[in-house]
C-alpha cells in the first residue's frame, strides 16, 4: 500500500516558509536578560535597557542574532552607569540612544559603527572624552550637545560635514581637530563652547553657517580655510577674546551679526573678493575695530558707511598664538618693507611661498622674524636680501630659482637650513656672520660648521671637484644643475648621499668612489652625461656592475688622485735626487780638502828637513 506523501511535503514547505518569514518580519518587544529588542532581517536592535547600571557591556548577540543597532532612547537617563562597552557588531547608534546618560565618563565607539544619529549622546554631563572611529561617516545634529564635561574629541577622517548643534553647550571643550575632508561647519555647531581657544579650519571648508561659534568666549585664534566662501549670520558673535582676524581671499559674503559683540576685536582684514557685507550689525559693539583692505574695495565702502576706521593694506598675514605670519603681498611696489607688527602681534614668520614670484627687487625683513618658510622667495626677482641675527630657520627651496639674486647675508642665529635652499639661484655674494656656529662657506660651497655635511654648492665653476676628506654627508640637491662639473671624487668618509645630489649635472661623466658604497637617495645622478660612469676601487664593498641603475666599473685610482699622487711621487723622487747630489758634492769637497791637507803636511816636513 502506498503512503500519501503530499501532506508531509506540504508540512516541510510550510516550516521552510515560516523560517524565511521569521528572518524578514520584525519581532518587537522581546526580552532577554537586561534587554528588550527587536529582530528584523536577522539583525537585532536593542530597544530598551532594563538593568541597574554600573559597568555595562552590551552583548554582541541576542537570541543567537548579531546586535547591529542601538535603538532610540534605548539607554537614555541611565543615572548610575559609569562605563559602557559597545560590541563590534554594532553599525548604528540611534537618535537619543544614550541621551542624559548621566554617569557615563568615557566611551570608545567600535570601528564597525558608521552612523551616530540625532542627539545620541546629548546631555551626558559626565562624559569627558570620546573616540570616534574613521568608519563613521555621519554624525547627526546635536549628537554630543550639552556634554558639559567633554574636554576632547577625536573625530573621524571620513567626516565631510559637522552637522548642526553637534557640540553646542560643551562648556569644557578646549580643543578640537577638524578633519581635512570637512566642507561645512553647521549651524550652532560650537555655540557656547566657552573654553574653546583655537580653531584651525581645514582647506576644504567652504561655509561657516549661522551661530557656528557664537559665544565661544575664550576663542582667541581662528585660522580660516583657503577655500572659504561665506561666513554666516552671527557665526562669531560674542567671541570676546578675538583680537585680530584675517579673512582669506575667496570669501564673497559676510552675513549679519557675524562678529557682533566681539568687544576685543581690534583689526580685521577683508579681501577684495568680499563683495557682500550685510548692513545688519556685522561689527556691532566692536568699538576698537579697524578694518583693513584694498583701496576702492567693498570693505572700504562698508567701513565708511558704518563709521569704522579703515586702513589700506597690501600685506597679508595669519595670526596664531599671539604671533603673525606674513603670507603674501598683493600690491605693486618694487620695494617693500614687511611690518614688524600686525594688529599688535609681532611678525615672526615669513610664510610658505609668501613672496614667490614677487616681481619687485628690494625687500626689508624686520628683526622680529625668526623663520623663513618653504619657497618663501622662490622664483622672485629680488636682488639683495639681508637676514637678521634673529632668524633661526630657513625652509626648503626658500631662495630657489632667484635668477636676479646676487647678494645674500645670513646672520649668526641660523641653526637650520633646509634642502635645495639655493637651487637655481645666481648668488655671487653670500656671507655668513662670523659668529654663526652652525654653518661655514668654502669655495662657494655651504657646509655645516664642522664641515662634515656638504649642504649645497652656491657658486663654483670647477670642472672637477674633490670632496674634502672629512665630509660624511652630501645633502639633498647638493650639486643639482652644476653645469660645469665633469667629474667628482667622493672620499671614503662619505656614508650618505641625498636625493638629486647631482641631478641635472649634464656634463658629469665620471664619479669616483674611494670607499665602500654609501647610502643613496633617489635620482642622485639623474640627468647627467649620456656616458656617465661610476668608478670604484676593487676591494671596496657594496658596488655592482649596474649599481643603483648606473654603469659601474672597477678602477685602481681616479684620474685626479692619480695626478695628485703622481705629482707627489715626482716631487719625492726629485727631493731624493737633490739630496744625493748634495751628498756627493759634499763628499767630493771633503776628499779634496783631505788631499789639500796632506799636501800641506808634506811641504811642511820638507821645509823642516
Amino acid at each position: 500500500m502506498r503512503t500519501n506523501q503530499k501532506p508531509i511535503v506540504t508540512l516541510i514547505f510550510f516550516i521552510m516558509f515560516l523560517t524565511l518569514i521569521n528572518n524578514s518580519l520584525v519581532f518587537a518587544g522581546t526580552t532577554e536578560g537586561d534587554y528588550t529588542y527587536s529582530l528584523k532581517d536577522g539583525n537585532i536592535t536593542i530597544e530598551k535597557y532594563l538593568g541597574k547600571g554600573g559597568n555595562i557591556t552590551i552583548p554582541e548577540k541576542l537570541a543567537g542574532y548579531p546586535v547591529t543597532s542601538i535603538g532610540e532612547y534605548a539607554f537614555s537617563k541611565c543615572k548610575t552607569t559609569t562605563s559602557l562597552t559597545i560590541p563590534s557588531s554594532v553599525t548604528s547608534i540611534g537618535s537619543r540612544a544614550f541621551c542624559d546618560f548621566l554617569g557615563l565618563k568615557s566611551v570608545i565607539i567600535p570601528d564597525s559603527v558608521t552612523t551616530i544619529d540625532y542627539q545620541a549622546f546629548q546631555g551626558c554631563i559626565g562624559l569627558e572624552s570620546v573616540i570616534i572611529p574613521n568608519n563613521v561617516k555621519n554624525i547627526n545634529s546635536s549628537a554630543f550637545s550639552d556634554c558639559t564635561a567633554l574636554t576632547s574629541v577625536k573625530l573621524p577622517d571620513n567626516l565631510t560635514i559637522l552637522d548642526d548643534y553637534i557640540f553646542k553647550g560643551c562648556t569644557s571643550l578646549v580643543d578640537i581637530s577638524i578633519p581635512e575632508n570637512v566642507t561645512s561647519i553647521g549651524q550652532c555647531t560650537f555655540e557656547n563652547c566657552v573654553k574653546l581657544s583655537s580653531v584651525i579650519l581645514p582647506d576644504n571648508v567652504a561655509h561657516i553657517e549661522s551661530l557656528a561659534f557664537k559665544n565661544c568666549s575664550s576663542l582667541n585664534n581662528v585660522i580660516f580655510s583657503k577655500e572659504l566662501e561665506s561666513i554666516g549670520a552671527g557665526a562669531f558673535s560674542d567671541c570676546i577674546s578675538l583680537s585680530a582676524l584675517i579673512i582669506p581671499d575667496g570669501v564673497t559674503t559676510i552675513d549679519s551679526n557675524a562678529f557682533d559683540g566681539c568687544t576685543g576685536l581690534t583689526s580685521i582684514y577683508i579681501p577684495a573678493s568680499t563683495t557682500k557685507i550685510s548692513e545688519w550689525y556685522v561689527f556691532d559693539n566692536c568699538k576698537k575695530l579697524t578694518i583693513y583692505g584694498k583701496k576702492g574695495s567693498t570693505a572700504e565702502e562698508y567701513a565708511i558707511n558704518q563709521n569704522i576706521p579703515f586702513a589700506v593694506n597690501d600685506f597679508q598675514f595669519a595670526i596664531s598664538n599671539g604671533c603673525a605670519t606674513f603670507t603674501g603681498y598683493t600690491g605693486t611696489s618694487s620695494s617693500i618693507s614687511i611690518p614688524e607688527t600686525f594688529s599688535g602681534c609681532p611678525v615672526t614668520d615669513i610664510g610658505e611661498s609668501a613672496l614667490s614670484k614677487y616681481s619687485g627687487s628690494s625687500l626689508t625683513i624686520p628683526e622680529s622674524v625668526t623663520k623663513i618658510g618653504k619657497n618663501a622667495f622662490s622664483d622672485s626677482k629680488l636682488t639683495k636680501i639681508a637676514l637678521s641675527n634673529n632668524v633661526k630657520t630657513i625652509g626648503d627651496a626658500a631662495f630657489s630659482n632667484c635668477f636676479e639674486l646676487t647678494d645674500l647675508s645670513i646672520g649668526s642665529g641660523v641653526t637650520e637650513i633646509g634642502d635645495g635652499v639655493f637651487t637655481g639661484s645666481t648668488i655671487r655674494n653670500l656671507s655668513i656672520d662670523k659668529n654663526n656656529h652652525s654653518y661655514s662657506l668654502q669655495d662657494g660651497i655651504l657646509f655645516n660648521n664642522t664641515k662634515t655635511d656638504l649642504i649645497q654648492v652656491i657658486y663654483n665653476n670647477s670642472d672637477s671637484y674633490v670632496i674634502p676628506e672629512n665630509v660624511t654627508t652630501l645633502g639633498e640637491a647638493a650639486f643639482v644643475n652644476f653645469k660645469t662639473l665633469t667629474s667628482v671624487t667622493i672620499p671614503d668618509s662619505v656614508t650618505s648621499i641625498g636625493s638629486n645630489a647631482f641631478n641635472g649635472c649634464s656634463q658629469l661623466g665620471n664619479a669616483y668612489f674611494l670607499g665602500n658604497a654609501p647610502k643613496m637617495g633617489t635620482s642622485v645622478f639623474g640627468n647627467t652625461s649620456e656616458n656617465f660612469k661610476v668608478h670604484y676601487i676593487n676591494d671596496k664593498t657594496g658596488f655592482s656592475d649596474t649599481w643603483n641603475g648606473y654603469e659601474a666599473t672597477t678602477s685602481r685610482m681616479p684620474p685626479m688622485i692619480w695626478i695628485v699622487t703622481g705629482i707627489i711621487g715626482v716631487l719625492f723622487l726629485s727631493g731624493l735626487l737633490l739630496l744625493l747630489l748634495i751628498f756627493r758634492r759634499k763628499k767630493k769637497r771633503s776628499k779634496q780638502h783631505i788631499k789639500a791637507n796632506l799636501g800641506n803636511e808634506e811641504i811642511t816636513e820638507n821645509l823642516m828637513s
